[in-house]
């Protein structure tokens, strides 16, 4: 059994006692991921589906989504598309609202919208991301993984999810392939050590974060035996690393990292650790798990800002991202900010032009809307409890 709280150390002394050499990760900027954990870390790893998808049926309509499906009919009928109003109508509001507008164009018209997108835009990059804003997020998900041909596309997926949203993924891939993605995957990545990385995350046993088992002593036992699989061996034993960081919720995983600082170089984090023991895609994969759980929103910033560097930008990459993360977005441009010094909306306008960097600077500013909103509305709810009591 695991001692409570009151019957452990702090954390500075559980984990003392080691030493170590500081080096220096070969991940660009994943220093200032590890720099600076997430002080209000999730219980569980970040969440970016709305509530519609969480089983939360929708019901009721917002006031105006048989107008933006009119809209959206409007301008796909007849000679030529109108691409300013469906990016308007696609690009410009929330995941919530475009899962009411994916029903009720289907109510009204009876047509898939993603088909509609697909038939009058194509699959170009804007005629791409208007298919993926046209469906559900979990959906939309799940054709990004038929859609990414190559590794590079599909770790940032699966990785540092929740395990309710791996869970309602894996349903809508069956939903819309009829095929199960674990056996997706390993056909699609063959027998290495990415796709068995891969496959832990998809099994979604990320343990729900208690103080009272998550404990100082078991961060500072959990560091060790990241050591011992990693670094403290000849040899790595990927399965162990595997399974520490996949079943660590967050708020445990940065406590885990502090320790290792502490018993193997002050400079010394889990991220580096990684960096030395794997390299390729499933070192590129490890890390963004490890980076999602610390400090999510600087991964997905760093994430857009590799998607745009090198010669010429990744697309595919960016409208993913993007599309993906709207939810967090507000978050992530901050973090981006801090990082880059610029924002998400300068480097969209600075490595994409025409009438796909308009949709996405359109996806950019109603995430941002969308989170000013929010804090107001809990403003006025806390301003409303204090006059209360």
């Amino acid at each position: 059994a695991r001692p409570s709280p009151s019957e452990t150390k702090p954390m500075g002394q559980q984990c003392s006692g080691g030493e170590g050499t500081a080096k220096t990760s070969a991940f660009e900027d994943w220093e200032a991921i590890t720099s600076k954990p997430d002080e209000d870390a999730s219980p569980t790893s970040i969440e970016i589906y709305p509530e519609a998808v969480h089983g939360n049926p929708i019901t009721e309509f917002g006031d105006g989504v048989v107008d933006d499906c009119d809209k959206i009919h409007k301008a796909v009928r007849g000679w030529g598309t109108n691409e300013k109003a469906l990016i308007e109508t696609l690009g410009g509001v929330t995941q919530s609202r475009r899962m009411e507008i994916y029903v009720k164009f289907d109510d009204i018209h009876g047509k898939n919208l993603q088909e509609v997108m697909k038939s009058e835009c194509g699959s170009r990059d804007m005629g791409l991301a208007l298919q993926l804003l046209a469906l559900p997020p979990d959906e939309a998900e799940a054709m990004m993984l038929k859609l990414g041909k190559q590794k590079r596309y599909i770790y940032p997926i699966l990785c540092g999810r929740s395990n309710e949203e791996i869970r309602l993924l894996r349903r809508a891939f069956y939903k819309r392939y009829g095929r199960d993605l674990s056996v997706q995957m390993k056909m699609k990545l063959g027998k290495s050590i990415y796709e068995r990385f891969l496959m832990h995350c998809l099994q979604g046993f990320e343990t729900p974060y208690e103080e009272r088992y998550h404990t100082p002593e078991l961060a500072a036992e959990d560091a060790r035996a990241f050591h011992k699989a990693g670094e403290g061996k000849w040899g790595t034993d990927e399965e162990a690393l595997f399974e520490i960081i996949c079943r660590s919720p967050p708020s445990h995983l940065i406590n885990v990292d502090k320790c290792y600082s502490k018993l193997y170089g002050g400079d010394t984090h889990l991220l580096e650790a990684v960096d030395r023991e794997m390299g390729g895609h499933v070192g590129r994969a490890t890390a963004y798990a490890v980076g999602m759980k610390l400090q999510p929103y600087r991964t997905v910033a760093r994430q857009i800002k590799l998607a745009c560097q090198g010669f010429g930008t990744d697309e595919l990459a960016l409208t993913m991202l993007v599309i993906r993360y709207q939810k967090i977005l507000a978050k992530v441009d901050e973090a981006h900010m801090e990082l880059y010094s610029k924002s998400m909306a300068d480097r969209i306008k600075a490595e994409t032009s025409g009438q796909y960097r308009v949709l996405l600077l359109q996806v950019v500013k109603a995430a941002t809307v969308a989170e000013r909103a929010a804090e107001e509305d809990e403003a006025e709810k806390e301003a409303g409890e204090e006059e209360e009591e």
